[in-house]
């Protein structure tokens, strides 16, 4: 994910160039780049949930070990693993814009080639 964003927001930046957006502002180009980002993740996170709960479903529910439900049955245990899903997903979103603030700001060197060969050994 942090490589995904240092390259889209980093590579143009330190470039200059900005295809197609002479009449933009580079704040909006960049805005609008992470609010891409933050779709992509949105995507990912609903694709995730979909197989999740579909391989749950039709698979581990059979076994006699599974409960047969997607959330325990205490409601302690659901505020807790509510609160853990949503620390997951903030985390993910805490991640998107703390790299993008950094790529603007500095070399990520994430994306940069190597130009030396790696002699350490």
């Amino acid at each position: 994910m942090a490589y995904l964003v240092a390259g889209a927001i980093y590579t143009p930046v330190a470039s200059g160039r900005m295809f197609l957006y002479k009449d933009l502002d580079r704040a909006t180009i960049i805005n609008a780049k992470i609010l891409a980002l933050f779709g992509i993740y949105a995507v990912y996170v609903a694709l995730q949930t979909v197989v999740t709960v579909a391989l749950y479903i039709l698979y581990i529910a059979r076994f006699d070990y599974a409960s047969g439900t997607l959330l325990p049955a205490a409601g302690a245990d659901i505020a807790s693993d509510v609160a853990s899903i949503a620390g997951i997903l903030c985390a993910g979103v805490v991640t998107i814009l703390v790299v993008a603030a950094l790529a603007t700001r500095f070399s990520t060197g994430s994306t940069k080639a190597r130009t030396t060969p790696c002699t350490s050994m």
